[in-house]
């Protein structure tokens, strides 16, 4: 429940208090997808060379932020930079000379 503006912060307190008061802070059963996920490391590749762009994902468990190992994963990161295909594509990707 929330509340925005000019209220009374007693009434809306009582308010919410009236209206999930009796709900338990417990879980009576396992809650669903709640499974932490695995990866299963895989590949696939396709030749087409009537492409003329190339796209590529690769996916990876990565260390929460108060891991030693965050630190050499932000400094992967920066070392492998980034591509924006809304700053890199130019008007060579639809030019007749290729």
């Amino acid at each position: 429940m929330t509340g925005a503006g000019s209220l009374n912060h007693n009434q809306f307190v009582s308010a919410v208090a009236k209206a999930f008061g009796g709900l338990s802070s417990l879980t009576p059963s396992a809650v669903a997808n709640s499974e932490k996920p695995y990866f299963t490391p895989s590949i696939m590749s396709m030749r087409d060379d009537e492409l003329t762009n190339l796209n590529v994902g690769v996916f990876f468990e990565v260390p929460g932020l108060k891991h030693p190992d965050s630190l050499a994963l932000h400094m992967f990161t920066r070392i492998l930079g980034d591509y924006r295909a809304d700053k890199y594509t130019g008007a060579h990707l639809n030019s007749s000379d290729r």
